[in-house]
């Protein structure tokens, strides 16, 4: 397991966790009880708290586009990206489940101490805890965050077992790379031949098609699934 395999819209927010970034809302917060379950996908259930991390992360993403594009997003926007953000992450769950994946404990010890080693200031687990404590979040509420990153790195290793790359699919591949040199102007004679970049070609598209396939079922699943929103 890598860090560097990151879901679509749900990226795990512990950077800005261990960055001191205020992850929950206090004026929405007081209108609700931390508990109380705002968004159900099946059997999985994410309280009020736990959705205040993810509406940060949307107005997070949202203020980096509006940065780049100038384009306005009103606090209804937000709410509805997060939203969605909170159903992908739950139906992912719900998805890694019925495939029969399992996050054992050392995975998730092995994954503290990947975050751990990101974090100069933060040497054990219990100061990982304290961290996220004194920002506003219990152990149980970074778990679910832990869970959904692990569930998802699982399911892409699932899929990544079941797709391969053809001939016909790194001959395409080839031909698309030598396309875009003639684009950036760079001669034939100086491409690199493709027995030196096969492995990497058959890597990428490897990973493509298992992307694409995760994605399409990941999506079939959502349409037969009971989605319930009582925010």
């Amino acid at each position: 397991m890598t860090l560097h395999k990151q879901p679509w819209v749900w990226i795990i927010v512990f950077s800005l966790v261990l960055s001191g970034a205020i992850i929950f809302f206090a004026d929405d917060v007081s209108f609700f009880a931390e508990e109380e379950v705002v968004v159900v996908v099946n059997d999985e259930k994410m309280s009020k708290k736990e959705f205040n991390m993810v509406l940060q992360q949307a107005q997070q993403n949202q203020e980096e586009r509006r940065a780049v594009s100038g384009e306005y997003f009103s606090e209804e926007d937000i709410k509805k990206t997060a939203v969605e953000m909170a159903i992908d992450q739950l139906l992912l769950v719900s998805y890694a489940k019925k495939l029969d994946l399992t996050v054992s404990d050392k995975e998730v010890d092995d994954f503290y101490g990947e975050i751990i080693g990101h974090d100069p200031g933060i040497k054990t687990k219990a100061e990982l805890f304290n961290a996220w404590e004194d920002e506003g979040f219990n152990r149980r509420e970074m778990e679910r965050q832990v869970q959904v990153y692990l569930f998802y790195d699982k399911m892409y290793d699932y899929y990544l077992e079941k797709v391969e790359a053809t001939d016909e699919d790194l001959k395409e591949s080839y031909d698309d790379y030598i396309a875009w040199l003639k684009e950036i102007d760079v001669k034939d004679e100086d491409a690199m031949p493709f027995e030196e970049i096969k492995e990497e070609l058959k890597e990428f598209i490897i990973q493509e098609k298992a992307l694409d396939m995760m994605e399409v079922e990941i999506e079939n699943f959502r349409n037969e699934s009971n989605i319930e929103i009582l925010i």
